[in-house]
């Protein structure tokens, strides 16, 4: 999987590598935005997708504050239990097209990740052009 120094990633390389062993697929949307207002959850997922639950999750339990980053240590454990490692080719993508995708983008190149692309036109795109499709998110591998 290749994308010239891109840091998006367009659906049709992704429907292309579905079958790739190293890759791990995450949905990053939101539950909530800033302001607090829910967010409508998808209904559908990007096969084998997992949820990256930036919420309540992988974030800093400590603080008052939304969607604020974790440790090294509890970011590393987290993404561990998602089947994610060195060699892990990440692809993250949001129900909004690209709304909450790019946060978890930093968060992971922040943490030292080389291989992590947001997926361009994110969920809407990948229905648009009618690409398989899953009722649940997958669970770690």
């Amino acid at each position: 999987m290749t994308n010239n120094q891109s840091n998006l990633l367009s659906i049709n390389c992704l429907e292309q590598n579905l079958q790739n062993t190293d890759l791990i697929i995450l949905d990053a949307t939101m539950k909530k935005s800033p302001s607090g207002e829910s967010i409508q959850q998808p209904e559908k997922f990007i096969p084998g997708a997992q949820i990256f639950n930036f919420d309540t999750e992988i974030c800093d339990q400590q603080s008052d504050l939304p969607h604020m980053l974790c440790s090294t240590e509890a970011f590393e454990l987290k993404v561990q239990q998602l089947g994610i490692n060195n060699n892990s080719k990440i692809v993250i993508y949001d129900a909004m097209g690209i709304f909450s995708s790019p946060r978890v983008w930093w968060m992971f190149k922040i943490m030292g990740a080389d291989n992590v692309y947001v997926l361009d036109g994110g969920l809407p795109k990948w229905l648009e052009r009618q690409y398989p499709t899953q009722s649940s998110p997958s669970e770690p591998q």
